[in-house]
């Protein structure tokens, strides 16, 4: 954008910060409520309006546009534009996303990075002329709306596979189910709740001989076993929390309610989760983990913790929900078979994982090579 002339950003929008705590929000209101988080929650109260571009003060510090009525979270900052005839709003929607790199690199702080509200009002924008501003805008925007059109597909694909995938982990359970006996959890598992220090600030540690932090955000929804964590605590939060060991697995208490893990490090866990260790070795490892995958015992896990307000697994649940538990070579038989096919469905799920990786790129490249065109 060499040759443009070029302004300071807080001069050219005015830049606010949401005043209410995430906790305010509530599930059914009437307005959106944007968190540092990339989901909008609903709130009663809407006392912002217009045309904004909102930008995540810390956490995942990503860029969003709305138009209407809205509500933000105080640690979220959203801008609108001094003057439409000057700098349009979407434009500077587009800027900001481009410039995303910049102000993540710039942001403040070891643990959780945040944005300054100085570093975002003195950052430099292009202005070209209103016209060609729309133009731009209008062109990103086709862009755009081929690639998430391209996404969506992506997403509809993953979904059949992993519809696929719940059939075959049902027909092992079937199958073992007519041939062994079944047995609760609670029989041949150790079962455990995680703690968390308290407050957790006060215990997080960059020392890399901390002791690794394990939270529900180090898990995914297509990963099986948990490697490594993006935090740790100090030796003093151990004692407020619980340890667990490579080969234990994990169970999610919110989130990803009921989703099973296997551990391949040694780490704390917080309250978010319950931990499962075998009590003599009785099992498969691969077998356990495919029969807690299955909708059998999430729907056994599903029943016992409806009626409640908050759905949430303890100890006394997980123990009494059971699964077939056929001789330990039958277990290796099952397994082996299920691992054939999560390896078929693994495989489809890398090609997706890379597609989706390459459509963010493009998004990204597109972005920088409309902008970088304007004279």
């Amino acid at each position: 954008m060499s040759g443009l002339p070029t302004a300071r950003l807080g001069d050219m929008a005015s830049v606010s910060t949401g005043k209410i705590d995430v906790n305010e929000a509530v599930e059914n209101g009437r307005y959106p409520f944007f968190t540092c988080s990339r989901e909008a929650y609903c709130i009663d109260e809407a006392p912002y309006e217009g045309k904004a571009v909102l930008v995540a003060g810390n956490g995942d510090l990503n860029v969003k546009y709305y138009e209407g009525r809205f509500n933000a979270y105080q640690r979220t900052y959203f801008l609108f534009s001094r003057n439409e005839e000057i700098l349009e709003p979407r434009f500077l929607y587009y800027f900001l996303k481009s410039h995303l790199a910049t102000l993540r690199a710039g942001a403040s702080g070891s643990t959780i990075k945040y944005i300054k509200v100085g570093d975002l009002k003195d950052a430099q924008i292009p202005l070209p002329p209103l016209d060609e501003q729309h133009r731009i805008v209008a062109k990103l925007d086709e862009a755009f709306a081929e690639i998430n059109e391209l996404q969506e597909s992506a997403k509809l694909r993953d979904f059949q596979n992993q519809s696929l995938r719940v059939v075959a982990l049902g027909k092992l359970v079937a199958d073992a189910r007519l041939i062994a006996p079944e047995r609760t959890l609670g029989s041949f598992l150790e079962i455990a709740r995680g703690g968390s220090p308290r407050p957790i600030k006060s215990f997080l540690t960059d020392d890399p001989d901390g002791i690794n932090w394990i939270k529900i955000g180090d898990a995914t929804a297509s990963t099986k076993y948990i490697y490594k964590t993006e935090q740790r605590i100090t030796a003093d939060g151990v004692s407020r929390s619980r340890m667990v060991h490579d080969g234990d697995f994990l169970l999610s208490n919110s989130m990803s309610f009921g989703r099973p893990y296997i551990m391949r490090t040694d780490g704390c866990i917080h309250d978010g989760w319950l931990v499962l260790k075998q009590l003599k070795e009785e099992f498969d490892p691969d077998y356990l983990y495919f029969a807690l995958s299955s909708d059998y015992v999430f729907h056994q896990f599903d029943s016992r913790a409806a009626g409640s307000t908050v759905r949430n697994l303890n100890i006394g649940l997980v123990s009494s929900v059971s699964i077939p538990f056929p001789d330990i070579e039958t277990q290796r038989k099952l397994a082996e078979r299920m691992v054939e096919v999560d390896s078929a469905f693994g495989s489809l799920g890398d090609i997706e994982v890379k597609r989706a990786s390459q459509l963010e790129r493009l998004r990204t490249s597109v972005l920088s090579a409309t902008l970088s065109t304007v004279r």
